[in-house]
């Protein structure tokens, strides 16, 4: 469950708040405020303090989980399996080449404030 950040009284120190602009659209959705908050800490190999350490609950290993996802299934939704190709969807650009990943449509997972549809990608870190 993420960090209420955006009630306005600084009440947890790993909350930061963004303020939205004036001038933004989300604010004719009263959108006053994006919540931000700080990943886990994972403490660091020699039990000392330092830098805070990212954490990748997904795999571990460097393996782009986060585009292709981790499940076989999942994969397979996201594959051309032609010439190893992510699947992609065009959008324009430079003759008609540039693409973008085909629309989430589990609304469950998503929220978009441009009306436009959500996209989707290999897990959501």
């Amino acid at each position: 469950m993420p960090l209420p950040c955006c009630r306005g009284n600084g009440s947890h120190p790993e909350c930061f708040e963004i303020t939205v602009p004036d001038d933004d659209s989300l604010q004719s959705k009263n959108v006053k405020c994006l919540p931000y908050s700080r990943s886990l800490p994972v403490p660091n190999p020699k039990c000392s303090f330092g830098q805070r350490q990212q954490a990748n609950m997904a795999t571990s290993y460097l393996d782009l989980s986060q585009i292709y996802g981790n499940t076989n299934g999942f994969v397979s939704r996201m594959r051309l399996f032609k010439d190893g190709k992510l699947a992609l969807r065009a959008v324009g650009g430079f003759n008609n080449q540039m693409g973008i990943p085909p629309a989430n449509l589990d609304n469950s997972v998503c929220r978009s404030y441009s009306g436009k549809p959500c996209l989707l990608a290999g897990n959501n870190r």
